[in-house]
C-alpha cells in the first residue's frame, strides 16, 4: 500500500500558544528530506465557555477566528528548520524558530528519536493583562524530545517530552504528549493528548494574592486529532480539532480549524530555474 509523504505530515500543526494550546505544536516525528520545503496556511475557530479557577469554574466566554503559517524546510536528511507566524484577531502573536534533528535509530530503523529546540518571541501589538488575553508578549526557548515508533500498515506512536524555560511575564512550564497516527493511501489520521504543567506557585482567584502573570500556574489535559488528503504530488488539505478537557488556571477551549498544505522540492526548482 501507498501511504502519504511523510515530509507532509508535520505540516499540520501551525498554532504554538503555549498556555491556552490550540493544538499539538510544531514538533512532531517525521522529517522532511533534504531541500524539501512544506508551507502550511490554515485557519480556523476557537471558542471557550469557562475559565477553571481556584475555586472552580468561572462564566467566562471567549470566542475569536485565527490564522497562521507555518513552512518546514529539510537542511538535510535528518535536521529540519522550522517557522511559524500565527495571526489572532488583527495582530500577529508570537513567531516561532525551531531547528529538529534525529540523531538515533533503534530496532532496525523502526524506533526514531529525534531533539528539538528552538525559541518563540512577540512580533505584534497585541492587547496583554487580563485572563482574556492571548499571550503576553513573553519569548520562551523550548527544548523536547521525540521518540515515534513505526508500526505494519502505516502505524505510527509518538511521545514526546519538553520544557519551556519562559522568561518575564509568564511562567515556565513542562509537556507531556503522546499519538497515535494511520496513514492509509492518500489519508493521514491521528489522535493525541497533551499535557502541560505550568511551574507558578499561584491560581487565579487563589487564596494568595499574584502581582504579575509569572506567578501564576497553567495546568492543562488538551485532546485533538486531525484528518489529512494528499491531493496531488505539491498539495494537501486538513481539518483538525482539538479541546482542553481538564486543567487550572485556563479555559475549556474547543478550537476547529483547516488548511491547506504546499511542498516544494527547492534543489529540483533551482535546477530548473538555471536551464
Amino acid at each position: 500500500m501507498k501511504y502519504i509523504y511523510p515530509y507532509l505530515l508535520s505540516a499540520f500543526f501551525s498554532l504554538v500558544f503555549i498556555f491556552q494550546g490550540f493544538s499539538q505544536g510544531p514538533i512532531d516525528g517525521f522529517l522532511k528530506g533534504k531541500n524539501i520545503l512544506d508551507i502550511a496556511v490554515s485557519g480556523g475557530f476557537q471558542k471557550a465557555n469557562e475559565y477553571i479557577g481556584a475555586k472552580g469554574p468561572l462564566n467566562i466566554k471567549r470566542e475569536m477566528i485565527y490564522s497562521s503559517i507555518f513552512a518546514a524546510y529539510g537542511i538535510t536528511k535528518n535536521i529540519d528548520f522550522i517557522a511559524t507566524l500565527p495571526y489572532i484577531g488583527s495582530n500577529f502573536q508570537d513567531a516561532g524558530l525551531y531547528v529538529k534533528g534525529r540523531f538515533l535509530q533503534l530496532l532496525n530503523k523502526r524506533l526514531d528519536i529525534l531533539a528539538a529546540g528552538g525559541t518563540s518571541f512577540p512580533v505584534g501589538n497585541y492587547s496583554i493583562g487580563s485572563a482574556l488575553d492571548i499571550g503576553q508578549k513573553a519569548t520562551q526557548f523550548q527544548g523536547k524530545f521525540v521518540a515515534q515508533y513505526t508500526l505494519p500498515h502505516g502505524i505510527y506512536l509518538q511521545a514526546q517530552t519538553g520544557y519551556n524555560y519562559a522568561l518575564n511575564p509568564v511562567p515556565s512550564a513542562y509537556l507531556v504528549s503522546s499519538k497515535l497516527m494511520w496513514t492509509p493511501g492518500k489519508w493521514y489520521l491521528d489522535a493525541w493528548i497533551n499535557y502541560q504543567n505550568g511551574l507558578g506557585d499561584k491560581v487565579y482567584q487563589g487564596d494568595v494574592p499574584y502581582s504579575s502573570f509569572r506567578e501564576l500556574n497553567a495546568d492543562f489535559t488538551q485532546i485533538g486529532g486531525t484528518i489529512y488528503r494528499t491531493l496531488n504530488q505539491q498539495f494537501g488539505a486538513f481539518v483538525n480539532g482539538s479541546k482542553i478537557i481538564d486543567g487550572l488556571g485556563t479555559f475549556t477551549t474547543l478550537a476547529i480549524g483547516g488548511g491547506i498544505t504546499f511542498k516544494v522540492d527547492v534543489q529540483k526548482k533551482q535546477k530548473i530555474s538555471s536551464e
